[in-house]
């Protein structure tokens, strides 16, 4: 399974972005066998998985979305509300995600670049376990 991290990045446009990004394998290092010959040397896939906006005004629609969610929403009817008024204010928000931050293909390549040149491969956490 892929781990995934993220990575703040500014658009062509000027926008400053956040995504969500996925490495699947690691680095390992070249070996040699006089009877086979070198082998490894493979280095882990980038793919940029999703990105949003970082503008005031997605980080407030995420902030109602989650105050509805996780609100003070104690009686039925009030939850009830809380839950018509979530999926509104969530479509709104995906659809302005959606209009801001969709990359171009040379964003995704720049950014994906970018990750590959300064990812540091550290090991898996399970491997501790």
């Amino acid at each position: 399974m892929a781990r995934t991290f993220f990575q703040d990045f500014t658009r062509d446009n000027g926008l400053p972005i956040t995504v969500e990004y996925a490495v699947d394998g690691s680095y390992s290092s070249t070996t040699y066998s006089p009877m086979h010959g070198a082998d490894g040397g493979d280095f882990p896939e980038f793919s940029i998985i999703k990105a949003w906006p970082r503008t005031p005004t997605s980080e407030w629609l995420a902030g109602v979305s989650l105050r509805l969610m996780s609100g003070n929403n104690r009686t039925p009817f009030g939850w009830k509300v809380a839950a018509a008024l979530r999926y509104p204010v969530d479509l709104l928000a995906r659809a302005y995600e959606r209009w801001l931050a969709n990359l171009t293909d040379a964003e995704r390549e720049r950014m994906e670049a970018w990750i590959a040149e300064h990812y540091v491969d550290e090991p898996d956490d399970s491997d501790y376990l």
